[in-house]
């Protein structure tokens, strides 16, 4: 189950599994852009996009 979480979180993100930091942090930025709640984006996949960003940083 937990792969499919990791995998999940690419998918949210947008990038290719095994991308690097920059593609990820760059993904990570546009998709924040596009869900932040100030921006008229939804809160909830806001949050998911921000969890994703996590998983992948570490």
């Amino acid at each position: 189950m937990a792969q499919n979480v990791y995998l999940d979180d690419w998918a949210i993100l947008g990038v290719p599994p095994g991308s690097d930091q920059d593609a990820i942090r760059k993904a990570y930025r546009k998709q924040a852009l596009l869900h932040h709640p100030d921006k008229g984006g939804d809160p909830a996949k806001f949050r998911q996009v921000a969890e994703a960003y996590v998983a992948l940083s570490e």
